[in-house]
């Protein structure tokens, strides 16, 4: 089985995308320690079934809090990891808790990288307080939009059972995954 409990993605979980090859996802990593130590096999999948894989720092800080070092440390410790240990040249990042400033998205830019942000996102990230299947699915339904970028975190055990419904769903009414 696979164990992405650590790492936050956009659009689509990894974990669920299995059974919908169409829906080609832009992942994010996030928790770089733990990434490193528990998933290299994932982050290999992602990259061998042609998953956009970004950038989403080494430590997850407020990027603005940050000196100019400090900022390119946390993106370029994550790139050149990703670049050692599998030849892939990430070139987009998503600032964590997608707190940003002029300051940082400049320092961004010249690291090489393009920033992304979503333009959906609600309260998944609690494993405590996880929000109702059927209620979440349909906050989901109901936000699909041209040009989505979903913000689901897959620590959430109702985006996993919810997943592959809201991937239908969108299939159906004609939107597609790039």
């Amino acid at each position: 089985s696979d164990n992405c409990d650590e790492c936050d993605i956009i659009l689509v979980n990894t974990c669920a995308i299995r059974e919908h090859a169409e829906a080609k996802a832009l992942s994010m990593l996030g928790r770089f320690k733990s990434i490193k130590k528990k998933n290299p096999e994932l982050i290999q999948r992602m990259i061998d079934e042609g998953h956009t894989i970004g950038n989403h720092s080494v430590t997850h800080k407020s990027m603005p809090s940050l000196t100019e070092d400090e900022c390119i440390n946390e993106i370029q410790g994550l790139h050149d990891y990703m670049k050692d240990n599998y030849n892939y040249e990430m070139t987009l990042f998503r600032p964590p808790m997608g707190e940003f400033s002029e300051f940082s998205l400049a320092v961004t830019k010249n690291c090489g990288y393009e920033t992304v942000l979503w333009s959906y996102a609600y309260a998944d990230w609690d494993v405590d307080n996880q929000p109702d299947k059927t209620e979440a699915l349909q906050k989901l339904n109901n936000s699909l939009h041209n040009g989505a970028i979903y913000l689901l975190h897959s620590v959430s055990s109702t985006n996993a059972e919810i997943l592959g419904d809201f991937i239908d769903n969108a299939l159906k009414q004609g939107y597609e995954f790039q």
